[in-house]
């Protein structure tokens, strides 16, 4: 499996950059791939991309199902899961927050475990309404990678 680590930085990038990629089990550089300004991944025509950014659903099923319908040509994409999500929410589109905006909402906060999303999450009340920070933290990204290795993906992107 290999995994391509691109720096939160690279989002400011303006130009045409590449990023080698690191395979997990020796731990050598192995491969290549080119990233255009935003985020634009220059994959194999082949390669089916799938992102977990906005959760839905069970991600060891999701992955699993993928992987069984595009093989090796599935790519899976993480990205810091940092949203607030007001409940109920029927339509799963939530607010993006920043880094700080996040540790802030988890200050004081019970922080949970949601096995289906592999992520944490913490519940805030307010007069009116009902929020729900979902969140990752080392291990939640650690989780994923894992659970990628173990369902077979060949190759991740992870937007740290």
């Amino acid at each position: 499996m290999i995994l391509y680590r691109i720096p939160t930085q690279a989002q400011q990038e303006t130009g045409v950059f590449s990023v080698m990629g690191q395979d997990l089990k020796t731990g050598e550089l192995c491969a290549e791939i080119r990233i255009a300004p935003g985020l634009m991944f220059d994959l194999p025509d082949s390669a089916f991309l799938f992102s977990f950014s906005i959760p839905s659903g069970n991600l060891k099923n999701q992955l699993q199902m993928l992987h069984d319908k595009h093989g090796t040509q599935l790519w899976f994409l993480i990205e810091p899961l940092r949203h607030l999500f007001c409940l109920p929410c029927p339509d799963a589109t939530g607010q993006k927050l920043t880094a700080a905006q996040s540790l802030a909402l988890q200050a004081g906060a019970y922080v949970y475990d949601s096995p289906d999303f592999l992520c944490k999450y913490c519940v805030i009340s307010s007069p009116g309404e009902l929020l729900i920070h979902l969140f990752d933290t080392d291990d939640t990204i650690e989780q994923k990678i894992k659970l990628a290795a173990n369902i077979g993906i060949d190759n991740i992107i992870y937007i740290m």
